[in-house]
């Protein structure tokens, strides 16, 4: 049997975007972070790593996506295109996410 090789995501691949559907968001992180978070999104205006996500309950109607509706800790509820996401999410290091893919100014 013959291996195959893919190449680790790029920081791009890993960023997470507030316009993308609940459904979609939700399956992107179980992907990403399949043995180790590699997700990562801005929340707050700061680049974190995005560790669990899940759908929670959005009052209608919806403000706009990517708005931060709640923050407790490293728990977050952001507005996403379809409804909102609870979203359990830690700094991140720097080392995983470069200047100009996405987390410019940090």
């Amino acid at each position: 049997a013959e291996s195959s090789y893919a190449p680790p995501f790029t920081d791009e691949e890993r960023r997470l975007d507030w316009s993308w559907p609940v459904d979609f968001l939700v399956r992107r992180v179980l992907a990403l972070n399949l043995f180790h978070p590699e997700a990562w999104a801005e929340i707050g205006g700061r680049p974190r790593e995005v560790r669990t996500l899940a759908p929670t309950a959005a009052s209608a109607p919806l403000p706009p996506a990517g708005t931060l509706l709640s923050e407790s800790g490293d728990r977050f509820t952001i507005a996403v295109a379809n409804g909102a996401v609870e979203i359990d999410a830690g700094p991140l290091d720097g080392s995983s996410v470069t200047r100009g893919s996405g987390a410019e100014g940090w």
